[in-house]
């Protein structure tokens, strides 16, 4: 049976708004006026814990206590983001996601958990197409492409079905599969998965590079 993920609701009142989106934008306020490095200042910070204690693994993350918060840029899959780093009082840091805060019991659903897995195993796939694709016309608008500007890589057969057929294929659930914290990313825990994972991708997958925006836009359909 599958169980019901909580509402999310408490926004309104931890940080005095009317609706996701307008937490989501005073959150991206904070994001974008903090130099990346540099502790937040203590509304701000007070303001970015409110809504990090909602994370699942914000136990975990924080370790033996928090010196401070801050933001930090990072660079994967070809697009460098800024978000919250959480520096503990030994020295040591880590990312954690907002986003993932935000969401129903403060983490991603198994379906979504799993396919961000899914899409780090196979990330050097994914950076050789962005390499040496054909980059001539882009297969979804027909327009011009130029290598290095705006160019996404994109699944001929969308990434969630492959998924979806690859795990069929196996007799594994989204809910059966354990993922490992990286910090930035997380991976298959199982590495024999995680191998035939990729083979299965190398396989099946058709890759080509198309205008991001083009990109975006199938997915968002």
């Amino acid at each position: 049976m599958t169980t019901k993920r909580k509402s999310v609701k408490w926004w309104n009142e931890a940080l005095g708004v009317q609706s996701k989106s307008e937490a989501e934008g005073r959150i991206r306020a904070i994001v974008a006026s903090n130099p990346d490095g540099q502790a937040l200042n203590p509304i701000d910070q007070h303001t970015i814990v409110t809504v990090l204690k909602h994370h699942y693994q914000y136990a975990a993350k924080v370790g033996c206590g928090v010196k401070h918060i801050e933001v930090r840029t990072n660079f994967d899959e070809f697009m460098p983001t800024r978000g919250f780093w959480i520096v503990r009082t030994d020295g040591t840091a880590i990312d954690i996601s907002w986003p993932i805060a935000m969401m129903p019991d403060g983490k991603p659903s198994p379906q979504n958990h799993v396919a961000n897995a899914a899409r780090f195993e196979i990330k050097s796939q994914i950076d050789a197409e962005h390499r040496s694709g054909l980059c001539v016309q882009c297969p979804l608008c027909d327009l011009p492409m130029e290598r290095g500007v705006n160019l996404n890589v994109d699944h001929e057969l969308p990434f969630k079905q492959l998924l979806a057929d690859f795990l069929h294929l196996k007799g594994v659930g989204y809910s059966d599969v354990t993922i490992e914290d990286l910090g930035l990313n997380g991976r298959f825990q199982d590495r024999q998965l995680a191998v035939d994972w990729q083979n299965y991708h190398r396989a099946n997958a058709v890759l080509r590079l198309t205008h991001k925006r083009c990109n975006l836009s199938r997915k968002a359909a």
